[in-house]
């Protein structure tokens, strides 16, 4: 059974890092991501999943799905650009 983890909602917690190194099936709403979990992320098989209306209903600091893409997650541009798309039509 893979596991999916709540990681980096309210601060840097090495959650990503954990996720990546047991192959979780995700890790999930990533608001503290920075360069360094991105890296860790390319090229695993764990899903980054950004959850922006938690962090919208909380008033929580969103996570930098910008970064996310610029840094060539290929495989999940169709999910960060639904997401992304979403947070705006959230935040308008």
């Amino acid at each position: 059974m893979r596991p999916k983890i709540h990681a980096n909602e309210l601060d840097f917690s090495g959650g990503i890092q954990v996720g990546v190194k047991y192959n979780a099936l995700s890790v999930d709403h990533l608001e503290y991501t920075s360069d360094e979990e991105i890296k860790c992320l390319l090229g695993s098989e764990t899903m980054p999943t950004v959850l922006p209306g938690a962090a919208f209903f909380l008033g929580m600091k969103q996570a930098p799905v910008r970064k996310m893409m610029e840094a060539d997650f290929q495989s999940l541009w169709p999910v960060i650009s639904i997401l992304a798309h979403r947070l705006q039509e959230i935040c308008s």
